[in-house]
């Protein structure tokens, strides 16, 4: 289920780091994963409980190059959004 909020990618494509930024309208972000395309989770990132605004700065520096999804985890639902990698 798709939530009410907005997440951007920076930089998009990544090299090292990504900060992933997210504002939700309503609830809390409970974590951050990572997929690659094959539907593997390749990272988890906690994030403080109740935030519903924040920057994390998610490490990269170990993933291959391609194309990822950065999925913010809410209670009863989720934000998409596509990461790319280059090396």
């Amino acid at each position: 289920v798709a939530q009410a909020g907005t997440m951007s990618l920076v930089p998009n494509p990544a090299h090292e780091t990504v900060n992933v930024q997210y504002h939700l309208e309503t609830g809390s972000v409970q974590s951050i994963a990572i997929y690659d395309m094959m539907g593997h989770v390749v990272r988890t990132i906690p994030v403080a409980a109740g935030v519903s605004d924040g920057i994390a700065r998610v490490n990269c520096s170990d993933l291959p190059s391609g194309a990822y999804i950065v999925r913010l985890v809410l209670a009863g639902g989720h934000i998409d959004g596509m990461l790319h990698i280059l090396r």
